[in-house]
């Protein structure tokens, strides 16, 4: 309790010496809204993908429910995607008071789901779960490099420098991360820094069922 009030302190002397408080706080609505938004979307996709699951195993639909279900929303039921969406939805109750700090990616909330209640909480109030909160970032704050992993996931690494790839090497790597961002259950990801070079990372936002991980550092490119 004393953090957060010692963080409302310094909010308030922030604001207190902003030049437009008030066009401040109508900004921060937008963006927080737009946020929350992200948010509520997936776990909506999750709560009826949980939803459908309990109905089927409860035989209250049939096979051709399923199969007519998964056709139409683009999912396979035995895939990675489905088991964790799934998964999602069966924790979305803990989630509905911290819309406005969650991150969107599935592939992030799912690991979330598998905090037990009393770290979950304590990681929201000290402000380590955000909207920005990346699977590595979270993995490095929760020590889960080797637990909590699907069994499923692939990793793989392809290492190179940026500086001494070629005209042709970088179209080739344009080409290639462009029909990544094309595959559903592949989540790409480019940092800021690279996007200029790579030129595809306004796209990101345009796909809505690719939501996972490409990562690089200035030398080597990983992909989850």
């Amino acid at each position: 309790m004393r953090n957060e009030v010692t963080k409302q302190q310094k909010l308030q002397s922030i604001a207190s010496q902003c030049k437009d408080l008030e066009l401040m706080n109508s900004l921060i609505n937008q963006y927080q809204s737009s946020t929350k938004s992200a948010v509520e979307n997936i776990l909506n996709m999750c709560v009826a993908v949980s939803d459908i699951s309990k109905k089927y195993k409860a035989k209250e639909i049939n096979d051709f429910d399923m199969m007519y279900f998964c056709a139409q929303v683009g999912l396979d039921r035995k895939s990675p995607t489905f088991r964790k969406y799934r998964q999602i939805g069966e924790h979305a109750h803990r989630f509905v008071h911290h819309m406005n700090t969650l991150p969107s990616a599935y592939t992030v909330l799912f690991q979330i789901t598998t905090l037990d209640p009393d770290k979950f909480e304590e990681m929201i109030e000290n402000e380590q779960i955000t909207p920005s909160l990346s699977l590595e970032k979270f993995k490095e704050l929760t020590n889960t490099s080797t637990k909590n992993v699907d069994p499923d996931d692939v990793y793989f690494k392809v290492e190179f420098n940026m500086k001494r790839l070629s005209d042709s090497s970088k179209e080739f790597l344009k080409k290639t991360l462009k029909e990544l961002m094309t595959v559903q259950d592949i989540d790409t990801v480019i940092p800021k820094k690279h996007q200029p070079v790579l030129s595809y990372g306004h796209q990101l936002k345009k796909i809505k069922k690719v939501i996972p991980v490409l990562n690089t550092s200035s030398s080597t490119l990983s992909v989850v």
